[in-house]
């Protein structure tokens, strides 16, 4: 199974062929806020409401947790785990999401740095084709504002 990082990852920037695409892809994957449920086990139309990404991953993951937490719980006192066979579980487990949260990361500063680099080629295109064209260009749509 392929992760998402190397999936993400191996997709060029001229994958999309325009810029305008690029960033409507990426503004489909809007940063905040956005409208995502709360994990429950019964979801309705209601339970859709408008949260910061870090306050829907925050309580998400909070829910999972704690839903993982009583299930691993019950299997462990099942077949005896001590505590501190159980404490190693939990770390192995914290290492590995802490992993996936790393490597997230990662790929999302890929996608930003595609991005600073497709919008500074898309400035050096229009600078050429309006000096090709013997017209001016607006200086201020021309200012570095990629952080």
């Amino acid at each position: 199974m392929e992760s998402i990082a190397t999936s993400r990852s191996s997709q060029s920037p001229k994958a999309f062929s325009t810029f305008t695409e690029r960033l409507a892809e990426r503004k489909s994957r809007s940063p905040l806020p956005i409208c995502s449920p709360l994990l429950k086990t019964r979801q309705t139309s209601n339970d859709l409401m408008l949260y910061p990404a870090s306050q829907t991953i925050g309580e998400s993951l909070t829910n999972v947790a704690s839903n993982t937490a009583k299930q691993l719980e019950n299997i462990w006192d099942e077949v005896g785990y001590t505590p501190e066979e159980r404490a190693g579980q939990i770390a192995e487990l914290i290492n590995e999401l802490k992993s996936i949260c790393d490597q997230k990361v990662t790929e999302e500063h890929g996608v930003a740095e595609q991005f600073r680099n497709a919008i500074l080629d898309a400035k050096e295109e229009r600078k050429s084709t309006c000096a090709a064209l013997k017209i001016q260009y607006d200086p201020n749509i021309m200012q570095n504002q990629v952080s």
